[in-house]
């Protein structure tokens, strides 16, 4: 679907396709950085980012005019009916006569008309583009983040600056917890029947494509009980620096 917006129609504003792919990579690489891995990595942006009916889950704005990408904006549904979108990659080219155009916004506009969703998150986003959001109703705010420290390490390699241990909180024991991993989607799918999964916006099909199939990343996926009770699940995956390791958890 093409919508051309703007009174001159100076601007195209679609769903990208398939044969996309290749202009999206090169934006990425000339307007966001030239050594992100979505700039050269063909096979993760179409894992990531390619349905099966060849739409690819960007829009993209062009200029009539030239032809040229100007804006893109890409995005990933968590769940089959599309009602909640993570949002990522959205960047416009910075040159003085297409700010007029606001080609961008014009992108974030398309897809909140067209995809009509109940939630949109994003995280990781400036100070510029939290204007935006906020400019369009939405709530923003700063994520905490958290850190466990190995106390029986000396010294450490990769975080620099740390706590000491006397501004640190331990973590609690939990009498009758244990962890159980899960090896096979069907471990998964069994799990996550035990959660009320509407209540997050994501489904099984979501969870298998981004952590069991992932071709890049090993991810580890484990089960959280009380007394055989499953308390919930923790989604991490290991990253190592310097002969060293941490465990990052993703979801």
């Amino acid at each position: 679907m093409v919508a051309e917006i703007n009174n001159n129609s100076r601007l195209s504003v679609r769903f990208a396709k398939k044969q996309d792919v290749t202009a999206v990579m090169d934006f990425i690489c000339r307007y966001w950085k030239s050594d992100h891995i979505l700039s050269y990595d063909r096979e993760l942006v179409e894992y990531l980012y390619l349905e099966t009916n060849e739409n690819l889950n960007f829009v993209i704005a062009t200029e009539i005019s030239s032809g040229r990408l100007v804006a893109i904006l890409g995005f990933i549904p968590t769940n089959s009916s599309r009602s909640r979108v993570a949002l990522a990659l959205w960047k416009a080219v910075n040159e003085k006569d297409l700010r007029v155009l606001q080609p961008g916004l014009a992108c974030f506009r398309f897809l909140i008309k067209e995809l009509s969703p109940e939630s949109l998150f994003c995280v990781g986003i400036d100070e510029n583009t939290k204007a935006i959001y906020e400019f369009m109703g939405y709530s923003t705010g700063i994520m905490n983040h958290h850190i466990v420290l190995n106390k029986d390490l000396k010294d450490y390699k990769i975080i620099i600056y740390p706590p000491s241990h006397s501004q640190t909180v331990g973590v609690g024991q939990m009498e009758n917890v244990t962890v159980k991993r899960i090896l096979s989607a069907l471990d998964l799918k069994t799990s996550l029947s035990k959660l009320d999964l509407e209540k997050y916006g994501k489904d099984f099909e979501y969870f298998c494509h981004r952590y069991i199939d992932h071709p890049r990343f090993d991810y580890e996926i484990v089960e959280v009980l009380e007394t055989d009770q499953l308390l919930g699940m923790v989604i991490y995956r290991r990253c190592f620096v310097d002969r060293r390791s941490c465990i990052r958890i993703i979801d």
